[in-house]
């Protein structure tokens, strides 16, 4: 479910990438033409393409525990299993068919 969830999530953050691409060459064609203010406008796109590449990498690092976490549910699930199959038993644990 979290899974799904955080795909959802990059998913718009896919969508919204254009919105940023739209911004950059805006704000570069108000830069080329010297706008008055092209300090702040420089500063401000500076300050949403940093939050963008935080929020991206974030998102990178939330997948790969997603994953983990989802391997290890697995793992854990499968010793589980091992461990109340009554054909097996753990001897010096070493598993042999009873």
């Amino acid at each position: 479910m979290l899974v799904r969830k955080h795909e959802a999530f990059e998913k718009r953050m896919v969508a919204q990438g254009s919105r940023f691409e739209e911004l950059e060459r805006f704000a570069a064609e108000l830069l080329a033409n010297q706008h008055y203010n092209a300090g702040g406008i420089q500063k401000q796109l500076d300050e949403a393409l940093g939050r963008r590449d935080r929020v991206r990498e974030a998102s990178h690092q939330r997948r790969k525990r997603l994953e983990e976490s989802k391997e290890l549910h697995i793992f854990l699930r499968n010793i589980h299993e091992v461990r109340n199959n009554p054909y097996f038993v753990l001897t010096n644990r070493i598993l042999i068919p009873v």
